[in-house]
């Protein structure tokens, strides 16, 4: 069983330090992201993200939240139990489900990606995403197609935005991606 840490204050360290992985700059300089909204959620588990933390308001759980609490709470990793005040200010969405995942961003090296050698792959490329909700859309087309990996050119594509997560109902999991320039991508 984890440990289980009660926060019910809103200027609690820990508190600002997760509102601050809403920013690209602070997630690539702490090696984390935030996955919140159920469906989202279940699908990084299903495709075995790791999780470092998990922060949990258990008022604010319906269902299907609750469910993933649960299988999320036989696992091995820190809870975090907030109330729903601290629950709204560290969640990105505008009405949290009370229950929120801090994890390891992924590799984005070109290197780091495995393409099927079986066959010749189904690659999107994409240059210049600036959106991150037009990146999730992306992802969750290339997955519903059937390609075997995305690729962003450029320094646009922020894939562990959570507006990316969000639009891409959780593809980005089960999606391989990489970020190169467009010269090394060709």
């Amino acid at each position: 069983m984890s440990s289980l840490l009660h926060i019910t204050s809103l200027t609690n360290d820990r508190v600002k330090a997760l509102v601050r992985l809403r920013e690209r700059r602070e997630r690539e300089r702490t090696g984390l992201f935030l996955i919140e909204e159920p469906l989202v959620i279940g699908r990084a588990l299903d495709a075995g993200q790791a999780v470092a933390e998990v922060w949990t308001c258990p008022e604010l759980h319906d269902d299907a939240t609750a469910a993933l609490a649960r299988r999320l709470a036989e696992a091995d990793v820190p809870r975090v139990e907030v109330t729903p005040p601290v629950m709204a200010k560290v969640a990105y969405r505008e009405r949290p489900d009370g229950l929120l995942l801090v994890a390891p961003r992924r590799s984005t090296a070109l290197a780091d990606l495995v393409l099927p050698a079986d066959r010749p792959p189904l690659v999107l490329v994409l240059e210049e995403v600036e959106k991150p909700g037009n990146l999730g859309a992306a992802l969750r087309i290339a997955d519903g197609a059937g390609a075997d990996a995305v690729i962003v050119c450029g320094r646009a594509g922020d894939f562990d935005n959570p507006n990316c997560l969000r639009a891409s109902r959780g593809a980005f999991f089960s999606m391989p991606t990489a970020l190169a320039p467009a010269d090394a991508a060709l």
